[in-house]
């Protein structure tokens, strides 16, 4: 009686098993996630400009000017070099006639050496010049200093007085005549400062010379125009200082 129960469960149990299983309800698609989905995919919407921002934006817009464009500097030109060196010919008193050698170390400064000759010996000179412009037309303080080698003088002044019925005597003063001279003047000059200038100078000079053959002459006086020297006597040259006017013309070339 046991066994009809429990083939009745075996049988049950076959069936159950040969039977197809239900198939899952298909669920349907959830609008809610599709706008997460859609809203994750495309990102957060961009607010709505408001009306302020806009009227900000286009105030900011008209206001705006485009910066102005720095002007371009040129270069100053480059200052007018002078030439440093020239060559001055002058004539005055009591500097003679010469040519001195011109160094220009500076617009306003110049310096000097050179020759000069006064129709009796020659010499040699030097000066220092400051001329404050260098323009066309400039002032200038000169300081000259000189020496003129001993010469004799009897020929110039035996020219000097032709035809005034004065006879330069043949004196022993006159054979060896030299002096030192310093002078001080002041000049205008003219032209063009690099390439040349045409100056007048007037001023002082300060001379100092020594009376050689003074001795002779005293010894000669002393005995007599038609006698012999008398040599008893002894005298010493003297040196005489004198200042008098300072004159001089002359033109400088730059090179």
């Amino acid at each position: 009686m046991r066994v009809v129960p429990i083939a009745a469960a075996l049988w049950a149990a076959h069936a159950l098993a040969q039977s197809p299983a239900p198939a899952a309800p298909t669920p349907a698609p959830s609008t809610s996630t599709s706008s997460s989905s859609s809203s994750s995919t495309m990102g957060p919407a961009a607010p709505a400009p408001s009306s302020s921002s806009s009227s900000a934006a286009s105030s900011s817009s008209s206001a705006y000017t485009a910066p102005t464009p720095a002007p371009v500097s040129t270069p100053p030109a480059p200052a007018e070099q002078p030439t440093n060196w020239g060559i001055m010919l002058e004539g005055g008193i009591p500097d003679g006639v010469g040519a001195s050698a011109i160094f220009r170390p500076m617009t306003w400064l110049r310096l000097s050496a050179g020759g000069a000759y006064n129709f009796v010996a020659f010499g040699f000179r030097g000066g220092v010049s400051v001329a404050p412009f260098y323009f066309p037309f400039t002032p200038s303080l000169n300081l000259d200093v000189g020496h003129f080698l001993g010469g004799d003088a009897t020929p110039i002044l035996a020219t000097a007085f032709q035809g005034t019925g004065y006879d330069v005597p043949n004196s022993a003063l006159l054979k060896q005549v030299a002096y030192d001279y310093a002078d001080a003047t002041l000049g205008l000059e003219f032209g063009i400062p690099k390439t040349f200038t045409i100056f007048l100078r007037l001023g002082v000079s300060y001379l100092r010379t020594t009376l050689h053959g003074f001795q002779e002459l005293v010894q000669q006086s002393a005995a007599g125009a038609n006698n012999p020297p008398d040599t008893s006597i002894t005298a010493q040259d003297p040196t005489i200082t004198l200042t008098a006017p300072s004159i001089k013309l002359g033109v400088i070339v730059y090179f």
